[in-house]
């Protein structure tokens, strides 16, 4: 069962920056992960490896950095209960995601953790299998992982992903409506319902 999130995207990720900055840390905390808990500290390694993998890029249509699609699937999977394993993966996943990344970064993903690089792996595998670009299916036919981990990486995916469309492409997109159909099939295979999703952003 998914938990709405105590406060908005925007709001939690502005009190997260003002919290960053004014940490003595010298390298930058990833925004949710100041609680300083074992499992935060883990995860913690994995978005340093994500925020070098992204370097200073922005999002051309919206010009928001690379790395806001990684920090608000965190939030995401934080509300969710996710495991630290599944938080760490969701970092790692643009590393992977891509034949010419996933050639380029191997040796990276051999320094880290096994069973977070196959999460994101499989990760990889499931997402991969439908695309935006890939012939429409319908609920049912869109696949989902054995692996909890895998499945709630996709939920905020899909819901961070739907998120940003409807505020920077729905309706001015030349795929419009087939991106919005293509979100709510797979939120809908999630078991995310629209009242959920709505609660999230």
């Amino acid at each position: 069962m998914l938990a709405p999130l105590s406060m908005g995207f925007r709001s939690f990720v502005f009190f997260a920056f003002v919290l960053m900055s004014t940490a003595k840390a010298t390298s930058m905390p990833c925004p949710i992960l100041f609680s300083g808990s074992p499992a935060h500290k883990k995860v913690q390694k994995y978005y340093d490896v994500v925020r070098s993998f992204y370097g200073p890029g922005r999002a051309q249509r919206s010009d928001l950095p690379w790395i806001n699609h990684i920090e608000e699937g965190l939030i995401i999977l934080e509300s969710i209960n996710a495991s630290w394993k599944a938080k760490a993966a969701w970092c790692i996943h643009p590393l992977v995601q891509g034949d010419a990344d996933l050639k380029a970064q191997f040796a990276v993903l051999q320094k880290l953790d096994p069973q977070v690089v196959a999460l994101a792996l499989e990760y990889r595998s499931v997402a991969n299998e439908t695309l935006s670009d890939t012939p429409f299916k319908k609920v049912e036919e869109v696949r989902l992982s054995p692996l909890k981990d895998v499945n709630d990486m996709l939920i905020a995916d899909k819901v961070q992903n739907r998120k940003d469309f409807d505020r920077f492409h729905q309706g001015t997109h030349l795929r419009s409506k087939e991106l919005d159909q293509y979100f709510r099939t797979w939120l809908a295979r999630l078991g995310v319902s629209e009242t959920r999703y709505q609660a999230y952003v």
